[in-house]
C-alpha cells in the first residue's frame, strides 16, 4: 500500500488532520484488497489454532491505529500543559 493511499484513508476518515497529511493526489478511491493477508500467506493454521473468524481490513487498521496515537498525543501533550 502506497503512502498516497495511506493519506486518502486518513483524510477521509480524520479530515481534522488534513495540514498534517502529505498533499493529496488521487482524491478517487482507493481499491485496497479485503484478502490481504491471504494474497500474501495462508493463515489457515493460525486461524484454526487461535480460533479466529475474521481479519480486519487494512482501513480499519489504519483507523484503529491512528485513534490511539490521537489519544497518545493528546495524554502526552497534557500532561506537559501542566503549570510548572
Amino acid at each position: 500500500m502506497s503512502l498516497q493511499a495511506v493519506s486518502n484513508i486518513l483524510r477521509t476518515r480524520f479530515p481534522e488532520l488534513e495540514d498534517r497529511l502529505p498533499p493529496g493526489g488521487n482524491q478517487g478511491k482507493v481499491a485496497i484488497s479485503r484478502k490481504f493477508s491471504k494474497d500474501l500467506v495462508d493463515s489457515a493454521p493460525a486461524s484454526a489454532i487461535l480460533g479466529l473468524i475474521k481479519y480486519i481490513t487494512i482501513e480499519e487498521t489504519l483507523v484503529d491505529v491512528t485513534k490511539q496515537l490521537l489519544g497518545l498525543e493528546h495524554t502526552v501533550r497534557g500532561v506537559g500543559s501542566g503549570a510548572g
